[in-house]
């Protein structure tokens, strides 16, 4: 089983933002940003797992979110990526 990574995760890696890494993501085809979201596109799919968690309340205190870990095979793809930029 391989590890997974969140973008935070994987920025330390780098030493660049999550906010960086996810853009690396969508120029790769990983995800789309709509609306303020990030979608995990198809081609992202094989390689994320998105866990969806709430706060525990309901009516207007109700908060959800989601979460998404990267295989760590994408670790791979946004060095290449980075190399190619330098």
């Amino acid at each position: 089983m391989s590890k997974k990574y969140n973008a935070t995760d994987i920025g330390r890696m780098f030493d660049i933002s999550a906010r960086k890494i996810n853009g690396i993501l969508e120029k790769l085809g990983f995800q789309e940003r709509d609306h303020g979201f990030w979608w995990i596109t198809d081609k992202g799919r094989e390689l994320s797992e998105v866990t969806s968690k709430n706060n525990g309340y309901g009516g207007s205190h109700k908060a959800v979110w989601a979460s998404v870990k990267w295989d760590e095979s994408i670790i791979e793809k946004i060095k290449e990526y980075l190399d190619k930029e330098e």
